[in-house]
């Protein structure tokens, strides 16, 4: 996989991908005291890099740096997301610092088959190359067919 072309995706069409990055502050309570510590900083720069590859918008929902990808409820709205695992997460200690995405979730499983998936990389940590862990999110986009994001420029 050489790189991800919008045009592409199975679900591309006219003016379905801004070209405009939004430039939403994290949200967190660390960052609005001013007080981001050294492994959040990390964990946060990591997440951007690998998201400056991706056809996608990074924010922190308040649970630490996700990358969200478009949705398939709502046209204006963020749905599967990649992230890097981190014990705020609540996770096991298995495959800490790995990279996980899922797919946007639904309370049942729609015609089209979508539903709730998580994907660990297995090999693909904090420390792995981002172009590398953009392949492997790219490869789990194609595989979920995920939607691209269509936040209008103006938000």
């Amino acid at each position: 996989m050489t790189g991800f072309n919008p045009a592409d995706h199975p679900r591309a069409g006219s003016g379905q991908f801004t070209a405009k990055a939004r430039t939403e502050p994290d949200i967190t309570l660390a960052a609005e005291a001013g007080d981001v510590d050294a492994e959040y900083e990390r964990w946060e720069t990591v997440t951007r890099q690998v998201a400056a590859l991706l056809p996608s918008n990074m924010l922190d929902d308040g649970d630490g740096p996700t990358i969200f990808f478009g949705s398939r409820a709502a046209d204006d709205n963020f749905g599967d997301h990649a992230f890097i695992r981190v014990p705020a997460d609540g996770l096991d200690e298995e495959r800490l610092f790995h990279w996980q995405f899922q797919t946007e979730s639904f309370p049942e499983r729609l015609p089209s088959g979508y539903h709730e998936v998580s994907e660990v990389s297995e090999h693909l940590t904090i420390d792995s190359d981002p172009a590398d862990v953009a392949a492997w999110i790219q490869e789990q986009m194609w595989k979920y067919k995920t939607p691209p994001l269509r936040i209008p420029d103006d938000v």
